[in-house]
Order: structure tokens, then C-alpha cells, then sequence
């Protein structure tokens, strides 16, 4: 069957993931003292993992469907998925915990985790864009992390739609919702959290649904399906020549059984076995590797420093904005480096805006940002102060090679006329041997800039000059 156009709604949990692996020997494991290995920051969750596997290897429209508490961990998460290829919807709830899952293994295996995602406690209202997203999805897979009250809603709605259901029991603390909840098509979980489930309800009149498939995982042993209380089909188990993570092979489980489900656009026992198959490969290579799913390694690590980029960048310019040149300012001072500071503001830009229109503005701004560019070496920093004005900041640099560089940039702007729109800058410079705090040199350039204003513009100033009441450095 044609993957193309095929939707699927993933509903489910995500976490910032603190995860720790030991070296020390099992026979130590209770030994209070620190011991030494690896540790790793990633984002996972049942539901997340579930739908950045189906988002990598599947080829269809992965849709999720979360709640966070967006605060800067939440945010940071968020970016991450984004990234991902997937289609996030995130509710936002202010009650939430901090998303943060930090689990200790010991050669792989999990010795012991502690959970602060509190997921349990967010209703899902079916608003119109969950009820749009369950409409249109072609398969909808639900975490067990979700209220039961979430569960009953969305799950009954689902049937309303006579869409397809998926339930994942995420642990044997969640299992027990099943009896609660209405008939999905297949559950996933673990052998644990299957026998968990039945004895959990032996003293009650809940049995296993014969509209229910059972995909349950039994580590190297491999999965077996059941139907009701039937065993009706098994796979081998696939083990790579290395294992090296236990943690979230059964969500590569579930998520490559649904991906088969959904292309052949049925989940009768003997589709599911087939889909159990591609299930076991997926989850075989997450065995493989340290990472928890099969999306990018180190994404994580990248949407932090996009992050931090972005914080500190102008979107027109692309150059350092004031909050980054700000830092770096202190940064300077608290080193007491020395350096020269160049103030740069556009000549009558208000003029070009009224005359000429904001976009022409614009235009201006950023062809300055250009020239910018091209006159300041790899340690030099450009920064967009704000409006036409901007900064350079060149440690390590005395007022003569200071000034220097200023004047190519005036020659440049000067006979450039972009877009046939004569564009000059006027310029203040001011030296910092060291032990002048950044407030005053800043002033000082600024008295240096508003010099050059005074004598005509489209020329530079030094502050060393205004002492000697002369005229400016004038270059015309």
C-alpha cells in the first residue's frame, strides 16, 4: 500500500532524559559512593519516541500531540521536536511539572529512574484542533502516561471516527487504565506489565477484550501476540552484536508494528505478526546504539546551540543584537581587555524611511550590515545596536588600526549607492586600554559619533580628538 498522504496522531508523553550508565560491577550496584561511567542529556518519553521513530523511517505525516509547561525546558523541547520532522501540538499547562526523566543504569540495564513529567495529572479537553487531528489521522496511538480521563475522551471520540487505536502501557503503574478504558485495537507492552495487568484484575469482571490484539515483548525471548486470552502468533527477537541501551527499544516495537499496520491499512493478527517483524529490526538497532529512538543524534545538542545563536542574533542582519554585544562588552571589562569600539549610524536614515518606505529602510540597514561584514576580522564583533546604529567591538586593537578600519567601511558605504540610494554613516571611535569600565567608553564613542553628526556627518571622530577642540578626522 502507498505510504503517501497517510496520517498518523501520536498522543503521548515527552521528557528532557538525565540518563547515566555505569561501569562498576553489578555486585556494587548498592554502593552509595560515586561511581564512574557515561551520562547523556537527550529528549525522550514514550510518546515522543514513538513518534520521532514513526517520523524517520516511515514516510508518513506524524502528527503529536503533548503538554508541556512552557518554561525554558518545555521551550527547549519543543525546538527539538520541531526539528524533528514532526508536526508538534502542544498544550500549554502552567501546573506542570518540568519535564525531566533521569534514569541510572548499570551496564545498560536500568537500576533506577525517577520521573518528574506529572503527566497524569492534565486533562485533555477534545478541543477542535485535537478533534481535527483525531478526523484526519489514519491511526491514533496513545501513551498510557495520559489521564484516564484523557484516555476515556479521546478514545471514545476515535471510535466515533471508527479510526484505528493503538495503546502503549508505558509502565505497570499505567497498565491498569486498560480496564478502565475503552476497547483499543492493539496494546503494547511489556511481559511485566502484562502480568501485571492480569493479576491486577483478577478480582474484577474486566478480561481481555477479543477485539483487543496483545503485542507483548519479552525481551531476547522475543514478542508474542495474543487474542483475548489466545496466543496467536510470535517473533523471534533480533539482537544486535552489541547491546548497549535497554531504553526505548519496545516504543521501536510499537512503532514499526503501527507503520505496517497503517501502510497495509488493516491490524487483523496476521498483519500485526508481519508488523511485529519490522517492529523487532527497529527495535534491534535502538539495542544497537545508545541513542533511545531512531531519530538525529545530537539534535538535542544543536537546538541548544541554535538556541543560544538565535538569542543573541538580529533577525535582519544576522549580526550579533544588543543583548549578545551587551555580554560581550562585560565580558571585556571583567577581563579588563583592551580594545577600540566603533559607534557606526546610518546618515538622515529617517529621511530614507519617510521618502522611501520602511522596506527601503530595511534594504539600507542590511547593506550596512554587509559592509560591516567585510571589514572586521573572525574575533572582531558586529552588533546591531538597535535601529541604524550599530557597534563593532575589536579587542585586542589600538585606536590606529581602530581607525583604520573605519575608514575602509565609510569608503565602502560611501561608494557603494545600493538599490541607486546614496547611503553614508557617520563614526565615533574610542579606546579602551583596559581599565576603563564599558559605560564610559561607550559614552565616549558616543561623543565621538555625535562630533562627526555636528561637523557635516559622513565622516569619523575620535574621542581623542574632542579634547583638542579640533575638527574631526573628516575623509571627504
Amino acid at each position: 500500500m502507498d505510504a503517501v498522504g497517510k496520517r498518523i496522531l501520536v498522543v503521548g508523553s515527552v521528557s528532557l532524559d538525565v540518563l547515566s550508565d555505569s561501569l562498576t560491577d553489578d555486585k556494587l550496584r548498592t554502593d552509595p559512593i560515586t561511581k564512574t561511567g557515561e551520562g547523556r542529556i537527550e529528549v525522550g518519553g514514550t510518546g515522543y519516541n514513538i513518534a520521532i521513530n514513526l517520523a524517520v523511517t516511515s514516510g508518513l505525516l506524524i502528527s503529536f500531540y503533548t503538554a508541556m509547561n512552557g518554561r525554558a525546558i518545555s521551550q527547549m523541547i519543543v525546538r527539538e521536536m520541531e526539528n524533528q520532522l514532526l508536526d508538534v501540538h502542544v498544550v500549554t499547562d502552567p501546573l506542570l511539572p518540568d519535564p525531566v526523566y533521569s534514569a541510572h543504569y548499570t551496564h545498560g540495564r536500568l537500576h533506577s529512574a525517577v520521573s518528574s513529567i506529572g503527566f497524569e495529572n492534565h486533562f485533555f479537553e477534545l478541543t477542535s484542533e485535537l478533534k481535527k487531528l483525531i478526523k484526519n489521522a489514519d491511526w491514533i496511538a496513545l501513551d498510557c502516561h495520559l489521564s484516564l480521563e484523557s484516555l476515556k475522551d479521546i478514545m471514545e471520540y476515535a471510535k466515533e471516527c471508527d479510526k484505528p487505536i493503538s495503546v502503549s502501557l508505558a509502565s505497570v503503574e499505567t497498565a491498569l487504565k486498560l480496564a478502565d478504558i475503552p476497547t483499543p485495537n492493539l496494546v503494547f507492552g511489556n511481559i511485566n506489565e502484562y502480568i501485571h495487568l492480569l493479576q491486577g484484575t483478577a478480582n474484577t469482571k474486566w478480561a481481555p477484550s477479543p477485539d483487543t490484539l496483545f503485542c507483548i515483548t519479552n525481551g531476547a525471548q522475543g514478542a508474542v501476540i495474543y487474542h483475548g486470552s489466545s496466543r496467536v502468533g510470535a517473533v523471534a527477537a533480533m539482537k544486535p552484536q552489541t547491546i548497549c541501551n535497554h531504553l526505548g527499544a519496545g516504543d521501536a516495537f510499537c512503532a514499526g508494528t503501527i507503520q505496517y499496520c497503517v501502510n497495509m491499512e488493516r491490524a487483523d493478527s496476521y498483519t500485526v505478526k508481519a508488523g511485529m517483524n519490522l517492529g523487532a529490526n527497529y527495535a534491534a538497532k535502538v539495542l544497537g546504539e545508545k541513542h533511545r529512538n531512531l531519530g538525529t543524534e545530537g539534535i538535542l545538542d544543536k537546538s541548544i546551540s541554535d538556541w543560544s545563536s538565535d538569542a543573541h542574533t538580529d533577525e535582519l542582519t544576522k549580526l550579533i543584537n544588543r543583548k549578545g554585544g551587551e555580554a560581550i562588552l562585560k565580558k571585556l571589562s571583567r577581563k579588563k581587555d583592551h580594545y577600540t569600539l566603533v559607534i557606526i549610524d546610518i546618515d538622515e536614515f529617517k529621511k530614507i524611511n519617510d521618502s522611501l518606505g520602511h522596506s527601503v529602510g530595511d534594504k539600507a540597514i542590511a547593506f550596512v550590515a554587509d559592509a560591516i561584514k567585510t571589514h572586521v576580522r573572525e574575533n572582531d564583533y558586529a552588533v546591531r545596536w538597535g535601529g541604524d546604529e550599530f557597534i563593532i567591538i575589536l579587542p585586542s586593537c589600538d585606536l590606529t588600526a581602530g581607525y583604520a578600519k573605519a575608514e575602509r567601511l565609510l569608503e565602502h558605504v560611501r561608494a557603494a549607492n545600493p538599490f541607486n540610494v546614496q547611503i553614508t554613516v557617520s563614526i565615533g571611535l574610542a579606546y579602551n586600554p583596559g581599565f576603563i569600565d564599558k559605560d564610559t567608553i561607550f559614552e565616549n564613542a558616543d561623543q565621538a559619533l555625535f562630533q562627526s553628526k555636528e561637523l557635516g556627518r559622513n565622516r569619523i571622530t575620535r574621542f581623542s580628538e574632542l579634547s583638542k577642540k579640533t575638527d574631526g578626522a573628516n575623509t571627504t
